[in-house]
């Protein structure tokens, strides 16, 4: 399932850049480093969001490409190089920053608790297996989006500061109002399954009723 409808791939990739601090001028060079052609004006619309002019709806590829130069940059070239997939989803953007960051299931509980969202080892190992796995569960925007904050906030602790004013910092904790009716209207948060499989560690017990008062 693809990233780049609603402009999806465009909030990450500004939090990423954020997050590292990066000028508009790296993440094209990086881009570029993977076989791709984006030209300044392709980065600057990539890093606008969907309200500014020039906006230009970041592609599956262009995300994939500068997620594999972050690998690069962070842990040496790969032999041979990692491929530019046509098509990415929020558990290849988990999986790549896993990877780039040398995450461990429990650094990433720390992450998202770091944002405020409680998760266990079972639930995160579950967003990293395969398809086909049983367990595997897809990773919904809602946790992605929790796990940038966590991250931002420990590679750039700054953020935490109440006095702190970036506008690139609202894409970190960003909620679209499309989404958020959806959830709503699902009466589900994003990251659950509707239905969670028979020994999944998704599933979760029926909340009671409250007591009507008497």
């Amino acid at each position: 399932m693809s990233n780049a409808a609603k402009g999806k791939n465009n909030q990450i990739l500004r939090s990423i850049r954020y997050l590292l601090d990066l000028p508009d001028g790296t993440v094209g060079r990086w881009i570029n480093s993977q076989g791709l052609v984006a030209s300044p004006d392709d980065v600057a619309g990539w890093l606008c969001r969907d309200v500014e002019d020039g906006f230009k709806q970041c592609p599956d590829e262009a995300l994939s490409a500068f997620l594999n130069a972050l690998i690069e940059e962070r842990r040496g070239q790969r032999d041979p190089r990692m491929p530019v997939e046509p098509t990415i989803d929020n558990n290849a953007v988990l999986r790549k920053l896993r990877i780039a960051f040398t995450l461990k299931d429990h650094d990433i509980v720390a992450i998202l608790a770091g944002s405020g969202k409680q998760y266990s080892k079972a639930q995160i190992n579950a967003l990293f297996q395969k398809p086909t796995h049983k367990n595997f569960q897809r990773c919904g925007d809602q946790v992605l989006r929790h796990f940038l904050t966590g991250l931002t906030r420990r590679y750039r602790p700054e953020t935490n500061a109440p006095s702190h004013k970036n506008t690139d910092q609202k894409d970190v904790g960003r909620i679209d109002s499309e989404e958020a009716a959806e959830r709503i209207a699902a009466g589900s948060e994003a990251q659950m399954p509707a239905v969670a499989a028979e020994g999944s560690p998704w599933q979760t017990v029926k909340p009671r009723r409250p007591k009507r008062k008497r």
